[in-house]
């Protein structure tokens, strides 16, 4: 099962979809979720549980953690050497610049931000973006000479982009509405459970 700890080290930034994947749930995150949540085993553990191949989890594992985790890490305290845990309670430290402000500095969800993110960009269809809008997204968000956090919103939208758009393309407002209060991941592991065991039955 895809447990908060576990996916919350993948989209584990306030900063945009990161911290859900990884996190599932921020401010109340810190509540349902472990202290710290390894690298290896669990993000790569939740891509994996998502549908997500090998070499996609693999490497979000030590891009997410790697960057993630020291962020994270409690004053006064020494992160573990080349585990690179993600420490939940301080997951909002965890926001990068150029991101869609859909999260404020303290990790708290912002509807009105969120709502912008399709006034401002969906042209197609109102509850939707094309792989074309989210690239205008991504742009609009860029701030001057912020290269990681260009890289860093780049990579969690793409993903997400990846994982979630319907076969025309459009990725829903439902879906990343459910990305930032948690839901969609257990969504996504419950429906591949459910074309595994319905493809067995064939």
């Amino acid at each position: 099962m895809v447990r908060p700890s576990t996916i919350a080290s993948i989209f584990a930034r306030p900063s945009s979809v990161a911290l859900r994947l990884a996190t599932s749930g921020v401010p109340a995150l810190s509540a349902v979720a472990p202290i710290s949540a390894p690298v290896s085993s669990g993000v790569l553990t939740g891509f994996r549980a998502i549908g997500a191949g090998v070499p996609l989890s693999a490497f979000s594992s030590v891009f997410i953690n790697g960057l993630l985790g020291p962020k994270t890490v409690p004053e006064n305290e020494k992160a573990p050497g080349f585990k690179l845990p993600i420490y939940v309670k301080n997951i909002q430290k965890g926001k990068h610049g150029s991101d869609s402000g859909v999260y404020d500095a303290n990790g708290r969800f912002v509807p009105e931000k969120f709502e912008e993110i399709f006034k401002k960009h969906a042209h197609t269809r109102p509850d939707a973006l094309t792989g074309k809008e989210l690239k205008e997204l991504l742009k609009a968000n860029r701030e001057p000479n912020d290269f990681k956090g260009w890289l860093g919103g780049f990579t969690e939208w793409k993903v997400l982009y990846s994982l979630c758009k319907d076969e025309k393309g459009f990725l829903h407002k439902d879906t990343v509405r459910a990305v930032y209060d948690g839901s969609l991941f257990e969504k996504l592991e419950h429906e591949r459970k459910s074309k595994k065991e319905s493809t067995k039955k064939k």
